[in-house]
């Protein structure tokens, strides 16, 4: 009797360690699904915080063209390209072929940036310029960043009448092909805005 009754506390006291470990268990799966969950959201917010900071180099960028300096265009180049590189495309909400155009997006741009540092006049440099606007916009419009308001703003002037395309933080038009010459020709095309 004193067996059975030894046996039977053995067997309660493991069916209750076993409970705990797995009630343990399951606590540290919640927390796990609950990190996972939380995650894509994080990493949402990382992409666009960094868009953001890719945008606002892009400006300097653009501020650069206006005022027709060079080294100031060299240097906001370099850190464009910079911030482009540290993007996580994960943490970007897309589809397969959005994924597809951002990364297109992303090696085009540095290779016109290259382009644009290799420009010794800021002639050659508008024109780089106008190309990375574009490709600026695609990517833009493809990313979809969180809280990104941007301008897409056109002179029909720019090269020749061919016209040319930039963004802009604002709805101010600061053109950056004419600089000071015709600083307000432009006009805004389309606003962005996730």
């Amino acid at each position: 009797m004193k067996k059975l009754l030894l046996n039977c506390a053995l067997a309660a006291l493991a069916g209750s360690f076993f409970m705990s470990c797995n009630s343990a268990g399951t606590s540290r799966n919640s927390d796990t699904t609950a990190a996972v969950q939380s995650s894509p959201a994080a990493a949402a917010t990382t992409a666009s915080t960094v868009m953001n900071n890719i945008l606002q180099q892009y400006y300097k960028l653009h501020d650069a063209m206006v005022e027709a300096d060079v080294p100031a265009a060299d240097s906001s180049a370099a850190r464009l390209k910079a911030s482009l590189e540290s993007l996580p495309l994960a943490g970007l909400q897309q589809d397969t072929a959005a994924a597809g155009k951002i990364r297109s997006s992303l090696e085009s741009i540095r290779g016109e940036l290259d382009g644009l540092q290799g420009e010794q006049q800021v002639k050659g440099k508008r024109q780089e310029f106008s190309m990375v606007s574009d490709m600026m916009y695609d990517l833009v419009k493809a990313a979809h960043p969180a809280g990104i308001k941007t301008y897409h703003q056109f002179c029909p002037m720019a090269f020749e009448g061919k016209g040319a395309y930039w963004l802009s933080s604002n709805a101010d038009i600061r053109n950056p092909y004419y600089g000071h010459d015709m600083l307000n020709c432009g006009e805004v095309k389309d606003t962005l805005s996730y």
